[in-house]
């Protein structure tokens, strides 16, 4: 899905959970995982959703977003507050697509977030 094999996650220590993934060891390439179930990942969620590079996705969670420039897709299924970012210099030319993929696979189906 990626493009290569990546292997076991590293748990990074800080909030909310965080998990990184080495996509190329060579030029430091990462895609990070976390969620956030508490009331705060609400509240981190509607607060980058309007920013002027936030571009609506749709059919992920009950709402999402992109950040092209941040390489970042934000996702509020039901409570939880899910983010995919890619970071360094090796970022996979489809980071949305993709990043939307491993959304997809992460992340129960469901209905409108109120």
């Amino acid at each position: 899905m990626l493009g290569a094999r990546i292997g076991p996650g590293t748990r990074l220590k800080s909030w909310p959970p965080l998990c990184r993934f080495i996509l190329d060891r060579p030029s430091q390439t990462f895609v990070y995982v976390s969620d956030n179930s508490q009331p705060s990942g609400k509240t981190d969620f509607d607060s980058r959703r309007n920013e002027p590079t936030s571009e609506p996705v749709t059919g992920l969670g009950g709402r999402a977003y992109w950040q092209a420039d941040l390489t970042t897709l934000h996702v509020l299924s039901g409570r939880t507050h899910f983010v995919v970012t890619f970071r360094g210099s090796e970022i996979p030319a489809d980071a949305k697509g993709k990043a939307t993929t491993l959304a997809k696979l992460a992340l129960p189906r469901t209905g409108p977030t109120p």
